[in-house]
């Protein structure tokens, strides 16, 4: 038998907390997000309320300590639980909660950059000049760096002995950024240093 309000009332009183019609207040949107849709389902449980150290819980059942203790550590907050209709628990539950995930979609998709008319209809948007010169090198200049880097790839062998030889390749590689690798092959009497790198 499905109880009334009054005799809800009773009952509350009997068990020495108070009962809440969840038809008749005002819910608190902030105290929702407390507990999940799942773990509210699960025990059967609404948050209504909340302020800076309670949340104030619509329970079927608020002489169950098991289910306070475990929504306690949940939310790390102290539980006040009220006796409520089972029903109208369960109508909360279904109403707050959906709201809930519409008004995050909405932000969701309110957060998303919009698409330019051309991105909508799938048309590539043409670049600045000026754009097209920050992000990529033209042919021409990467043929100079390559031009510079090859200048100092090649040393006369007969210029200085071994030691200062060795040096200056080490040298010559550590002004060059990015350089990974260093191979050192023999051309008649020229040293040949390839520098490998990395862009």
């Amino acid at each position: 038998m499905r109880m009334n309000s009054a005799m809800l009332k009773e009952l509350a009183r009997s068990m020495n907390v108070e009962y809440v019609d969840l038809n008749r207040i005002s819910v608190n949107k902030r105290a929702v997000p407390a507990l999940t849709a799942d773990v509210a389902l699960k025990y059967k449980v609404f948050p209504f309320d909340m302020d800076e150290n309670y949340l104030y819980l619509a329970m079927t059942n608020p002489d169950d300590i098991f289910t306070i203790d475990e929504i306690k550590v949940f939310t790390q907050k102290e539980i006040k639980p009220f006796l409520a209709d089972e029903s109208l628990i369960e109508k909360a539950i279904c109403t707050y909660y959906r709201q809930r995930e519409q008004d995050i979609r909405k932000a969701d998709v309110a957060a998303q950059p919009r698409q330019t008319s051309a991105e909508t209809y799938g048309v590539k948007e043409k670049r600045k000049p000026e754009e097209d010169a920050i992000k990529e090198k033209s042919p021409q200049e990467e043929r100079i760096n390559h031009e510079d880097i090859r200048k100092t790839e090649i040393f006369a062998a007969g210029d200085m002995d071994t030691e200062s030889m060795i040096k200056k390749i080490i040298l010559s590689g550590l002004k060059i950024e990015n350089v990974v690798d260093v191979h050192i092959d023999t051309l008649n009497r020229n040293i040949i240093v390839t520098l490998s790198l990395y862009y």
